[in-house]
């Protein structure tokens, strides 16, 4: 039976029972939901190399709808492209219903049939989630349980295909992930306050080999082991994940196995705050599907370990995670200045910086004289380890190789009286492109980001905010400034003003294909206007917007030039 008739006859079942059993006063449980609509027009510019959409326009819209009754929970999403808006991918076509669930909970036992999202830890092992702005759904489809009837132990376990847009994956994932509170399991730790957790994580997946010229592994396995240790102001968290050899698209086909380390640490007595974190990866691509690429069919997440800008110009160029192969570290830091101190003033002040640096891992080659004594270790691709990584000689700390991104950003805010209060913040930007890949420019980028950001109450419901930023680069497209105004009244309506200009075009090397582009300062001017009602969100917007990658988390997709009107409708019930 078709999938849309299963879920109209589930949830007419529901209302059915519902209004019976309303009608003999007895509890009918509760439906909830929320929904989004996006609606964009398009039109060609030459100018922005926007290119022109036959349809003229394009459509993304959900709804979820939830039902609640006792212990029983019942739900699904319907999801419409009609077709697809630019820079999602052409497989969402037409609408269906790609998730639907029915969940049971009793007496620390929760069993999920259907559709369900899961994480292991921190994710090296395992992460499904769903990302409505990237068009990201990784979602499994089978069957999930979940025990918490001892004291201090969580156990999960799960086996199902995962999403591949409106269909599903041709490899099969089964997963077991186990966590212990040692405070809440041993009753002499009960009143420490140091707090200790211990996971470990199994995850495989099972794909035939239909190779015709390489014997390709059917059962890949993921191991993780994990520990959080928790002391008064101090937190500390590691994982790592081992994977055996799992040949694919992304990695070449090579056979060599594959490990993951995650490494995070925070410190924030009064008014102070510190967090280092430290990751490794190695060959770490682990998919249902070996011949996916893109963001598609990701069994597990590799975190960034770098900044996530808000300001736009900084997020021109995102990082996103190489899983073949990188070490990097982050710092970051935050103190506030007491009301009353000199640097505080009469308001207060906060200061944050920020330090991230990525680099590849060093990477040995596969010698003729191995090969020549194994002949499998061809296949191997080349050898590498943390140790090759990890030097330190009179000339300081060396991790990797070359470098593939750096960050370093200083923020200061600080209210200067009962209406005024400002930000600024400074961004030095470097990343290698031809690697990471965020623009057609080839080569190193190096950019410089200046932001200002201030508001001002005129009224006690009436704010206005403008922020300047600029960027200063010599690759890529140049130089670029912005202009937004905002102006918002209350929790009601809300009006801006957006102005991205590109000028300069100063590049080292330009980028090939598109020479003739941006000789002339190109401006992408947008408004916007929008009002909130309870939980209910309406904003139109008419402009032009820039091509660039949008990246969360260092999952990232490619956003294309456009111009022309865009509606959001948002609400939840």
């Amino acid at each position: 039976m078709n999938i849309r008739l299963h879920f109209y006859y589930f949830f007419t079942f529901l209302l059915t029972s519902n209004y019976i059993i309303s009608q003999k006063k007895i509890d009918a449980g509760e439906i909830h939901g929320d929904f989004q609509t996006d609606f964009q027009t398009y039109r060609a510019d030459s100018s922005i190399n926007a290119t022109a959409v036959p349809e003229k326009s394009g459509s993304n819209s959900y709804l979820n709808l939830m039902y609640y009754r006792d212990n029983i929970t019942a739900g699904g999403r319907f999801e419409g492209y009609y077709p697809a808006m630019q820079g999602f991918d052409r497989r969402y076509k037409g609408g269906g219903i790609p998730f639907r669930f029915i969940n049971f909970k009793h007496h620390g036992l929760d069993v999920t049939a259907g559709n369900f999202y899961e994480q292991f830890g921190n994710g090296l092992t395992l992460r499904t989630y769903w990302e409505w702005g990237l068009g990201y759904d990784n979602a499994f489809d089978g069957f999930r349980i979940r025990y918490t009837g001892i004291k201090g132990v969580v156990i999960k376990g799960l086996i199902g295909d995962q999403r591949f847009y409106f269909d599903k994956s041709a490899g099969k994932v089964r997963g077991a992930d186990a966590e212990i509170y040692l405070n809440d399991l041993l009753p002499f730790l009960d009143s420490s306050a140091t707090r200790i957790s211990l996971g470990g994580s199994f995850v495989s997946k099972f794909e035939a080999d239909k190779n015709p010229t390489l014997t390709l592994p059917e059962n890949v396995s993921c191991y993780g082991a994990r520990f959080n240790i928790t002391r008064n102001n101090f937190n500390i968290t590691s994982e790592y994940a081992y994977k055996i050899n799992d040949p694919s698209e992304i990695n070449g086909n090579i056979f060599k196995k594959g490990d993951a380390l995650w490494l995070s640490t925070s410190y924030s007595p009064k008014n102070f705050g510190i967090v280092a974190q430290f990751k490794r990866l190695d060959n770490m691509n682990f998919r249902s599907a070996r011949s996916a690429t893109l963001n598609d069919l990701m069994i597990n997440y590799l975190p960034a370990g770098t900044p996530q800008h808000v300001y736009r110009l900084a997020s021109i160029y995102p990082y996103a995670t190489q899983p073949n192969g990188e070490i990097g570290i982050q710092l970051d830091m935050m103190y506030r200045f007491d009301q009353g101190t000199l640097f505080g003033g009469k308001y207060g002040t906060k200061i944050s910086v920020n330090y991230a640096m990525v680099n590849n891992i060093n990477k040995t080659p596969i010698t003729p004289e191995e090969i020549a004594k194994e002949p499998n270790a061809k296949f191997l691709g080349y050898t590498s380890s943390l140790a090759d990584d990890f030097k330190i000689d009179k000339n300081g700390i060396h991790l990797g190789g070359h470098m593939l991104y750096r960050n370093l950003s200083f923020e200061l805010n600080k209210k200067l009286t009962e209406k005024w209060k400002f930000n600024t913040a400074y961004i030095y930007l470097e990343l290698d492109n031809k690697v990471v890949q965020v623009s057609p420019f080839k080569n190193i980028i190096r950019a410089h980001v200046l932001v200002v950001d201030v508001s001002f109450k005129i009224k006690p419901r009436k704010i206005a905010r403008m922020e300047l930023q600029h960027l200063y680069s010599r690759q890529d497209f140049g130089n670029w400034g912005t202009f937004l105004g905002e102006y918002s009244i209350g929790n009601s309506w809300f009006f801006s003003v957006l102005n991205d200009f590109n000028y300069g075009y100063l590049t080292d090397s330009k980028p090939q294909g598109i020479e003739e582009l941006y000789k002339e300062p190109t401006h992408y001017l947008s408004g916007t206007i929008g009002y909130n009602k309870k939980t209910t969100r309406v904003s139109l917007s008419y402009g032009r917007r820039r091509a660039g990658v949008l990246c969360v988390g260092g999952v990232c997709r490619l956003v294309p030039a456009t111009d022309g009107l865009t509606l959001t409708v948002s609400s939840s019930f």
